[in-house]
């Protein structure tokens, strides 16, 4: 496990987040959005290759200086995915609804792209294993194709507030959270502002205090 990263287990609907950016532990002025998906439907979810789009949102749940908020997703049947509202400085409040936007489209043209520098780097080694000329054109296009992937491939991934504060599981009849940090000042705050439902379950950082 990187030493990075946290792994908290809170129980409760109303836990305390810190009034920090989970990113840059600037003190939060805003505040940002992440999905809460529990572990048993991310595994349905991997098991299905349909697309799932966000078509609605609820009222909150209060969490402190955050909120959880329901909104449903399309997947063979009905199912609702919760969304986390977290205090972040201004730079890092990132909307996972408007992202989620972008996620689809960003994802179908990196797999287009990826098609495409196949095709273009196979056709480069032809021609090459021939001892013919290698076409500039083409190697233009695969340019601009693994700059594109590049694009794509960060458009279409985690979004760095998810990536310092990630759901690995959420539990609405229990009221758990389990939650992967990577942050170890917010992580040890969590914990101190949560002293009876908070705490941490697996870590590789032997300084992490709790």
């Amino acid at each position: 496990m990187d030493k990075r990263e946290y792994i908290i287990q809170v129980m409760g609907q109303r836990p305390n987040l810190p009034m920090r950016c989970p990113v840059c532990n600037e003190p939060a002025t805003d505040e940002g959005t992440i999905p809460a998906i529990s572990a048993r439907d991310r595994l349905e979810a991997q098991r299905n290759t349909s697309h799932i789009s966000f078509v609605g949102s609820g009222h909150p749940w209060s969490i402190g200086g955050g909120g959880y908020h329901n909104f449903t997703r399309r997947t063979p049947r009905w199912s609702t995915v919760t969304r986390i509202t977290i205090p972040t400085c201004e730079r890092h409040a990132i909307s996972f609804e408007e992202t989620a936007k972008l996620r689809g489209p960003c994802g179908f043209c990196n797999g287009l792209l990826i098609v495409l520098a196949l095709l273009l780097g196979a056709s480069l080694v032809a021609s090459y294993a021939l001892d013919n000329a290698l076409d500039p054109l083409l190697i233009i296009l695969l340019a601009v194709c693994v700059i594109g992937l590049v694009i794509t491939g960060v458009a279409s991934g985690p979004t760095k507030l998810e990536r310092a504060i990630k759901v690995l599981d959420i539990s609405k009849n229990s009221g758990m959270l389990i939650l992967q940090i990577r942050n170890r000042r917010y992580a040890e705050e969590l914990v101190m502002l949560n002293p009876t439902s908070a705490k941490i379950i697996r870590t590789a950082d032997p300084l992490f205090k709790y």
